[in-house]
């Protein structure tokens, strides 16, 4: 790991939560290494990290309802 940064850095960077953070690594969707307690997370990795759309965007477009 050449430049580690904490995860409330990462969470700036990337522009999520702590927590959410920490969820990613979970997954296994933000590469990040522990040392004793604490998550380090090579910076590269949170610079190029791409945030996807949330919801569900499948299917139909709503509609607008008459009134």
């Amino acid at each position: 790991m050449t430049d580690p940064i904490t995860t409330p850095q990462a969470a700036a960077i990337i522009g999520v939560s702590r927590p959410r953070i920490h969820q990613l690594i979970t997954r296994g969707e933000l590469p990040a290494v522990k040392i004793g307690r604490s998550w380090l997370v090579e910076r590269a990795a949170a610079e190029n990290f791409v945030r996807k759309p949330v919801g569900n965007f499948t299917g139909r477009p709503r509609t607008k309802r008459k009134a």
